[in-house]
C-alpha cells in the first residue's frame, strides 16, 4: 500500500488534471461565441449579456447583440484559448500525472 504522501500527491495531480481538462473543454466551447471581425477590433461576445472565462467559463446570453469582453476575459481568450496554450497545459498536466504513477509503480516493483 502506498504511503499517505504518495496518495495525496496522486489524488492532487489527478484532480487538477481532471478539473483543468474540463475547464479547457468549456473554455473552447465558450470561445466559439467570440466574434473577432476583421482583426482590427477587439474580440467581443456575439450575444448579450456577456460571457466570461473567469472563474469558470460561462456562455454569453441569447440576445443577438455584440457585447464587450472584459480585459481579463480578452487576455484569457487571446493568450490561453486562441493560442491553444490550454491544450498544451492540459496534456502536460496529464503527462506529469502519468509519469508520477508509472514511476511509483516501477519503484514498487523493484522493491
Amino acid at each position: 500500500m502506498p504511503d499517505k504522501k504518495t496518495l495525496l500527491i496522486l489524488f492532487t495531480l489527478t484532480a487538477l488534471s481532471i478539473v483543468f481538462t474540463i475547464y479547457s473543454l468549456r473554455a473552447y466551447a465558450v470561445a466559439s461565441r467570440v466574434f473577432e471581425g476583421d482583426g482590427s477590433h477587439r474580440p467581443v461576445w456575439r450575444t448579450s449579456p456577456p460571457g466570461s472565462f473567469l472563474l469558470w467559463p460561462k456562455e454569453p446570453g441569447l440576445l443577438e447583440a455584440l457585447s464587450e469582453m472584459s480585459d481579463i476575459d480578452m487576455a484569457i481568450y487571446l493568450y490561453l484559448v486562441k493560442s491553444q496554450v490550454l491544450i498544451v497545459l492540459s496534456v502536460a498536466l496529464w503527462a506529469v500525472t502519468c509519469l508520477y504513477v508509472f514511476r511509483k509503480v516501477l519503484k514498487r516493483r523493484s522493491d
